[in-house]
């Protein structure tokens, strides 16, 4: 799926000034009485920040200081860029901080936030988070998982031993397939070849998805950027197709013959738990599903980027080698 150029970004919000007038002229009647007290920062300038934002925001941080005000189109924004304001933020004022921002794309694909990623404090986050430590995330649970991840480092070294002779080796690909085989087998009870490759090519497209898009910069007019740029109808479809195939592993899951498992997968325990309904909030599942696709997502993106970086990091300096890593 094609991310959208940013110079059409640009001539989309200026086809949209009329539509802005009115909003523009309410609030700045309002804001005269009621202006914050903001920080410094750069004049409002959207396109400075449409290609490689974090270093633009680097070197503007520079010039403006480590607490900066930034106008992201209508979306008012405060940059922190030093290790003392960002302790601020996530010790002390912690709970202020604690939600996540909530983008166009995210909603709907996170069951409404339903999930662990995007979740707001609440009572619901600390439910979510009860059920994450005392079930989902154990000792015990975790060591039983041992045996699927013996097996797929067994896979993983055969695979790289049996391309040594033939052809170069895509460090990258080997440990995606690695990680996405283990979560799979982890999370689902199943492999990844039993989805055809669909479940990897949708989480391709709910990650683009659920990143910054054109209604996320002017949130008063979203729904008409959404449906000119497309963006509405490709979250739609992505989301009906990722549904129907969550709901199947779970279906397939949900069966009298799985309670005799004696090793149960995540979606096993999350089943139990709502149909034993003694949480204090009622668990569906749509909650599965968010609940899933967060271990998925974050067990196969986190742990092959860093698998990746640690062998490029081994490959860059000669002194480290596989012997001398494991005696350290």
């Amino acid at each position: 799926m094609e991310i959208l150029p940013y110079n059409f970004l640009l001539l989309l919000s200026l086809l949209l000034i009329p539509s802005y007038l009115p909003i523009t002229i309410k609030n700045r009647s309002y804001g005269s009485r009621t202006k914050p007290n903001f920080p410094p920062g750069p004049p409002s300038s959207l396109h400075q920040f449409m290609k490689q934002p974090h270093q633009a925001i680097a070197q503007l941080s520079k010039i403006y200081g480590p607490v900066m005000f930034i106008q992201y189109g209508r979306i008012p924004t405060v940059v922190i860029s030093s290790a003392e304001d960002a302790e601020q933020l996530f010790k002390t004022h912690d709970i202020a901080f604690c939600n996540r921002v909530q983008l166009a794309g995210r909603k709907q694909l996170s069951y409404s936030y339903v999930d662990m990623a995007l979740v707001l404090f609440g009572e619901y986050w600390r439910e979510i988070r009860k059920i994450s430590a005392l079930e989902l995330f154990t000792k015990k649970r975790v060591q039983s998982f041992k045996v699927n991840r013996e097996e797929e480092v067994d896979a993983l070294i055969d695979s790289v031993s049996s391309s040594l002779d033939t052809t170069a080796v895509n460090v990258f690909e080997k440990l995606a397939s690695f990680t996405h085989e283990t979560t799979c087998r982890v999370a689902f009870g199943q492999t990844r070849k039993q989805f055809d490759g669909r479940l990897v090519e949708l989480l391709r497209e709910v990650a683009i998805l659920t990143s910054l898009s054109p209604s996320d910069y002017f949130p008063e007019v979203s729904w008409i950027i959404d449906r000119v740029t497309g963006i509405h109808g490709k979250t739609e479809k992505c989301f009906h197709e990722l549904d129907d195939l969550l709901q199947q592993i779970i279906d397939e899951n949900d069966i009298p013959e799985r309670l005799e498992l004696e090793h149960e997968d995540i979606i096993d325990v999350l089943l139990k738990l709502m149909k034993a309904q003694m949480s204090t909030i009622r668990l569906t599942n749509d909650h599965i599903k968010a609940v899933i696709l967060n271990i998925y997502l974050g067990g196969v993106d986190t742990t092959t980027g860093v698998m990746t970086w640690a062998m490029a990091e081994l490959a860059k300096d000669s002194k480290y080698t596989i012997g001398n890593c494991l005696k350290d």
